[in-house]
């Protein structure tokens, strides 16, 4: 039987309150923390400097950068709806067309 380990992938998310329970653990030690939520003391500490050093970047210059880049996506996404619409239209076309008439 081999002895390895599988790495677990954490969100985002799951990062950012880890960081923010580590700014507001109050007398709970590092450790606790870390067992509590099933990580390392050590992950803890990376996690916390990550999202110190986010939290100096203004909220503004963050958010506009997000605000951005779902913009992007949504006008692309749109514009790939736009093309599907026009498909389905030109094929119902093209079906009525062939289609022999009831008369």
């Amino acid at each position: 039987m081999s002895n390895t380990t599988t790495r677990r992938k954490h969100t985002e998310a799951f990062k950012r309150d880890a960081a923010y329970a580590m700014e507001h653990r109050g007398t709970k030690s590092v450790g606790a923390l870390a067992k509590e939520l099933a990580v390392q003391p050590s992950q803890l500490y990376v996690w916390q400097h990550q999202y110190k050093a986010d939290a100096g970047r203004p909220v503004n210059e963050t958010m506009s950068a997000e605000l951005a880049a779902l913009r992007s996506e949504n006008r692309e996404l749109r514009e790939k709806c736009d093309v599907l619409k026009k498909a389905t239209a030109f094929f119902i076309k093209d079906a009525q067309r062939s289609r022999p008439s009831a008369r």
